[in-house]
């Protein structure tokens, strides 16, 4: 490691910008200039934040609606680069307080106090761990490929080496090999598996073995509930007279519209938010819909995320 002594007095200045250009980092006149790219900032907390709502997500087995989650990404990516024009004092800190309460709104919902305040914490706490993780990761690799100390005013400053663009490509491949790997592994399983559920409309209660099927990607319109295809027996159990019959004297705030589209057509399917629902002896929370008659011998079918 070698080092770099500056003599004269420096001050560290930061130049904003969103056009990429390169211009060394160096000495100008007793000036360190440190600049940041706006477009590259933005990218970065956007993928960042993207990725610890996906893992959210996955750890509260909530229903992840990439929509959804692309707007609150945006968000606070968008707020990490207005961050850069704030002088400091109170109001940054109180804003990043309150965004994370944001983004879990526009992503999952609210739901109920409970279940949104444990969103929220959840995400903080995957934030953290991957701002450590990043953090460990980025400095052992900067000691990897060389690092350069410097004195600023007396005080001695590491400068970490950029990692070689090679590096980080082969990284990905690797990651994307053991993610690919990860997904197949785990949809076979989630495919081939069947589970006891129980639902619960009102005084009716039904017991009986769903299957779960990983391409069942339906979500109600509304709060993004995973949606649960039954059989029209199965719905008849539950509601005497069908979904339909409980649209004009049911609860309206249980009734959805959902709009399908698969391989035969489009069109929309009615809804309904049973009580309780139970896979295995966990509770869980979904809309149930009546599907066709024929559900593979099964007289439910659930989606994969609901195990």
């Amino acid at each position: 490691m070698s080092d770099i002594i500056y003599t004269t007095p420096l001050t560290v200045r930061q130049i904003f910008r969103f056009r990429r250009c390169i211009i060394p980092i160096g000495r100008r006149e007793g000036q360190l200039t440190d600049i940041i790219y706006g477009d590259v900032y933005f990218i970065i907390n956007f993928s960042m934040d993207l990725l610890a709502l996906f893992i959210c997500g996955r750890l509260r087995r909530q229903t992840f609606s990439a929509r959804r989650a692309l707007f609150a990404a945006s968000a606070g990516a968008g707020y990490s680069v207005a961050e850069l024009y704030m002088s400091g004092g109170a109001l940054p800190i109180l804003l990043s307080l309150v965004l994370p309460f944001l983004m879990c709104y526009i992503c999952f919902g609210y739901g109920s106090a409970g279940r949104y305040l444990s969103s929220v914490l959840t995400f903080w706490l995957v934030s953290f761990l991957m701002g450590g993780i990043m953090t460990a990761l980025y400095y052992g690799a900067g000691k990897a490929f060389g690092a350069k100390r410097i004195y600023i005013n007396g005080t001695a400053e590491t400068i970490y080496s950029d990692i070689p663009f090679p590096a980080v490509l082969i990284a990905a491949g690797v990651c994307g090999a053991l993610t690919f790997v990860w997904n197949r592994t785990a949809g076979s399983r989630a495919r081939a598996k069947v589970t006891d559920i129980e639902i619960t409309v009102g005084q009716n209660r039904v017991k009986t073995t769903a299957l779960c099927d990983s391409g069942n990607l339906l979500t109600e319109p509304i709060g993004g509930l995973p949606v649960i295809l039954v059989s029209k027996e199965l719905e008849e159990r539950l509601i005497p007279g069908g979904i339909e019959s409980q649209l004009f004297c049911g609860d309206p705030r249980k009734i959805r519209v959902i709009p399908y589209e698969s391989v035969s057509g489009s069109g929309i399917m009615y809804g309904l938010i049973p009580d309780s629902i139970k896979v295995g002896k966990e509770s869980r929370r979904g809309c149930i819909c009546a599907g066709a008659s024929d559900l593979g011998g099964f007289e439910a079918i659930i989606p994969a995320q609901m195990l």
